[in-house]
């Protein structure tokens, strides 16, 4: 890492140097690894020599002293001339490996990644876009924001802990939503033909948002794009088994996703 500059009270961004990067999307996402308690890098995952599903199972078979802890994470800027880019790191008390990482990063620290890679494709003939997510969606809500035609409507609903963690984000209308839940947010919102909806963050918060657009605002499923970030109180370890598990038993393995 090159930098690192506390953006909002409970936000870090970390620019990290050495690799050319080209995110496809505005969404798109790299998986991070980090060292563990003791190294100064971290001990590389496996190489992707096939399918993904193959290569996470061999990421999850290293030995727990070994296995570089891995989280996924926004791009939020890239400045390939000079080959290195901006990721968004939410930290706070109790936090995981990478928040841990990111509270007390060094000049020099080093962890690894794996892509980028994203989902955000605005399908053709939308005409105004509605952006809904937590604070782990902040980096993304801001990336679309700016690369949006000039001219395009854009509606921003964001739920954040406390006023504090508020970012500016202009180009869109933006609602705040502080300690309270994004449906009851949505609720009286009017939602004009032409939209397309992006949503991501906690996973069952975007299932319920999810949810409530297209039963009870009646909109179109494929104008509706959406990813769980994370679920609440398991690892993203625990969900990539219990992902393969589902697997191994012939299930779709985002079943229990929104």
């Amino acid at each position: 890492m090159t930098s690192a500059d506390r953006i909002t009270p409970g936000t870090v961004r970390i620019t990290l140097h050495g690799a050319e990067i080209v995110r496809p999307t505005p969404d798109a996402a790299v998986k991070l690894f980090f060292p563990l308690p003791g190294q100064d890098t971290p001990k590389l995952a496996p190489p992707v020599t096939g399918d993904v599903v193959s290569w996470y199972r061999a990421y999850l078979a290293m030995p727990d002293a070994v296995r570089p802890p891995m989280r996924t994470y926004t791009v939020r800027a890239t400045r390939p001339n000079l080959a290195e880019f901006d990721v968004d790191f939410v930290v706070h008390d109790h936090g995981g490996p990478a928040s841990r990482w990111a509270s007390s990063a060094q000049l020099g620290d080093t962890v690894a990644f794996l892509g980028p890679a994203g989902i955000y494709v605005v399908p053709e003939g939308a005409r105004w876009r509605l952006l809904v997510g937590d604070r782990t969606a902040l980096p993304a809500i801001a990336s679309i924001i700016e690369s949006a035609p000039a001219g395009t409507p854009l509606r921003a609903f964001v739920s954040v802990d406390d006023h504090a963690e508020c970012q500016s984000l202009p180009g869109a209308d933006v609602r705040w939503v502080v300690r309270d839940d994004l449906v009851e947010a949505l609720r009286f919102t009017r939602l004009e033909d032409g939209v397309h909806a992006w949503i991501a963050g906690e996973a069952s918060m975007v299932r319920a948002v999810r949810r409530h657009l297209i039963d009870e605002c009646g909109l179109d499923r494929h104008a509706v794009s959406f990813h769980g970030y994370w679920r609440r109180n398991l690892s993203e370890e625990d969900v990539g088994r219990e992902g393969l598990r589902r697997i191994d038993a012939g299930l779709d393995p985002n079943e229990d996703d929104p």
